[in-house]
């Protein structure tokens, strides 16, 4: 069964492209591992991001869009931000 996964993650653009010195930890790797394997098998991989971005790009078969508040910071604030 094919499945699409989003994750969101407010610093997972910053581990995918790198830019300015902004740093990116072991979460962003982490996130990063999955969806490329998950993708790899066939899966739709999307990431919801804190980065503006103008148009949703590709990067390692995952497509990256922007809209994640910078606030969020766990499962609580997920759904608080989702019903904002």
């Amino acid at each position: 069964m094919i499945m699409h996964i989003c994750f969101i993650s407010d610093g997972l653009y910053r581990y995918l492209l790198p830019q300015d010195g902004q740093a990116s930890g072991g979460a962003e790797r982490q996130q990063h591992m999955l969806a490329t394997r998950l993708s790899r098998r066939g899966h739709t991989v999307s990431a919801i991001v804190g980065s503006d971005i103008s148009e949703p790009k590709t990067v390692d078969g995952i497509t990256v869009v922007s809209g994640c508040p910078s606030s969020i910071s766990g499962p609580q604030s997920i759904v608080s931000a989702a019903q904002s």
